[in-house]
């Protein structure tokens, strides 16, 4: 009979293997996430050097920033030509797209044709918002990192976003964003999390259990039918004159809805999606102060989701667009006027007034897109992100901010 001592070994020895094998399949099978880890000042980062392909089978990798990029690369503190910094979310990090077909990429392309010196990174991350990109930039000047523009691309489901990153970080008494708060502030806990894929499996699948799995960064292109009856009905339910101040009682099919429509919802406009629009100026206006502080030019570039596009010029071709953009695409009979607008949005007023206090260059191409026939095309099948042709459009607005200060 083993001694005790030799039962504890091989019962040590036998956990061990089965925790290996565990992580190896859960390595496996937690898909790119894995590639991501929790960061205390910016949330989600990418891991530096990750080397991957996402589900469109597009290989990404990042630099040692873990930064998006061409290759796994050092970024130099310094550049010797010009450096422009960009930041976003998934439209600038371009989600679903090659690095060179990023909105970045193709700035920095088309200023070296015009014979700039140039290097543009790329800053923008997936459900990113201007909380965490001033968070981002941030870290990368305290770390020595010197740029000589900063481009920011503020987006419309920053509104919700803000609120939700708001809740989880501490703040000074100015009200600035400092770090995330809870049990994750623990190094080795969130060490031991961001390299375990089965430690991160088990939390995915507790989250789930308890009903508080995160929402998708992007509402996936085909909804049922009866998801968007569910979300129809609820938000009918809500008085045209009323206040929508809570939304975490709706559905998650209902918040996506609104994470794409709270601008043509007035009783959104005058509750939550209010304070998120405060919330992403104040954010933005940071990013302003730091910029003007470090001596650093600063560029506030406006696109379009296909809300922003879509006016009541387009009536005849509504139900082409709302096939083509599903759950994304409010219903028209949810929309107080029940016509859509081609005026600006509170959202365009919200961000181009911010920039008189910015001391910051400030360029919309929502009209721009509205030009192009048959503008649905500037954006991905089935989705609101840009296509690569859309992505082309805002690049130049950068390229031509860039070269007339340069």
């Amino acid at each position: 009979m083993a001694s005790l001592p030799r039962r504890l070994l091989l019962t040590a020895v036998a956990s061990a293997i089965a925790l290996a094998a565990g992580e190896f399949g859960a390595r496996k099978l937690y898909g790119s996430g894995f590639a991501s880890v929790v960061d205390v000042y910016e949330h989600h980062p990418y891991r530096a050097f990750a080397h991957y392909r996402d589900t469109n089978g597009r290989e990404v990798v990042t630099n040692e920033l873990g930064w998006k990029d061409a290759a796994a690369r050092r970024v130099a503190k310094k550049s010797p030509g010009i450096r422009v910094v960009v930041l976003g979310d998934s439209f600038v990090e371009g989600l679903g797209l090659a690095d060179e077909e990023t909105i970045p990429r193709i700035a920095e392309r088309t200023l070296r044709r015009r014979g700039h010196d140039v290097e543009v990174l790329n800053g923008g991350r997936v459900s990113f918002s201007p909380l965490l990109e001033y968070q981002r930039l941030k870290r990368f000047l305290a770390a020595g990192y010197q740029t000589n523009y900063v481009v920011v691309l503020p987006d419309v489901s920053d509104v919700q976003d803000e609120l939700s990153y708001a809740e989880q970080f501490t703040h000074s008494s100015s009200g600035e964003p400092l770090r995330l708060r809870g049990a994750i502030e623990n190094p080795l806990l969130r060490g031991a999390y961001n390299h375990s894929a089965l430690l991160r499996s088990l939390r995915r699948i507790q989250q789930a259990a308890v009903g508080r799995a995160l929402p998708a960064a992007a509402l996936p292109a085909g909804s049922s039918e009866t998801e968007r009856q569910r979300a129809h009905d609820e938000l009918a339910k809500i008085a045209p004159d009323a206040v929508l101040d809570e939304i975490d009682q709706m559905s998650g099919t209902t918040l996506r809805v609104l994470r794409a429509n709270w601008m043509l919802h007035p009783p959104s406009l005058r509750g939550w999606a209010g304070r998120g629009l405060r919330s992403l100026v104040s954010n933005l206006q940071r990013i302003g102060t730091l910029c003007r502080r470090e001596q650093i030019s600063m560029v506030v570039v406006v696109y379009p989701w296909p809300q922003m596009v879509y006016g009541s010029r387009d009536l005849a071709r509504y139900s082409e667009l709302r096939n083509r953009f599903g759950s994304w695409f409010l219903e028209r009979e949810l929309v107080a006027d029940r016509q859509p607008s081609p005026a600006p949005t509170a959202y365009e007023t919200a961000i181009l007034a911010a920039c008189d206090h910015l001391d910051a260059k400030c360029v919309t191409v929502v009209d721009e897109f509205r030009a192009v026939p048959q503008w649905e095309r500037l954006f991905q099948p089935g989705d609101i992100h840009l296509s690569p042709a859309g992505n082309r459009l805002v690049a130049d607005a950068i390229v031509n901010a860039v070269s007339a200060s340069s």
